[in-house]
């Protein structure tokens, strides 16, 4: 298969699984976590835009994002750090185009898909 005909497959399949209704619930363990680390990350980076966004892809997962911060972080707050990633699923360190740092953390199975 060429790498064309693989594209345009890959991007049928993805309008065909976007167009579908989809019913999903709250994981509200998942959703704790998910409040906990956004509590700590106001708190480490008081000056930072802090939101969560819904994954584009549909897959109930959300993004906690931290964005246009100084990413100076003292010795004394690296556990606070820790303690904001370890129940994500992935994480992005990125500098944004003002060479501020931003973070985006993955959390997977925020919401259930029941349908």
């Amino acid at each position: 298969m060429n790498e064309n005909k693989f594209m345009s497959e890959f991007l049928d399949g993805l309008r065909e699984h976007l167009a579908q209704p989809k019913t999903f619930i709250q994981n509200l363990p998942r959703l704790v976590q998910i409040n906990e680390a956004m509590q700590k990350a106001k708190q480490l980076f008081p000056d930072a835009k802090i939101y969560i966004e819904d994954d584009p892809l549909q897959t109930g997962s959300v993004y906690l994002c931290i964005e246009s911060f100084d990413l100076f972080i003292r010795e004394t707050e690296i556990v606070t750090l820790g303690e904001i990633v370890c129940n994500a699923n992935n994480i992005e360190i990125y500098a944004d185009e003002d060479k501020n740092a931003c973070i985006a953390l993955l959390f997977q199975d925020a919401l259930i898909r029941i349908d």
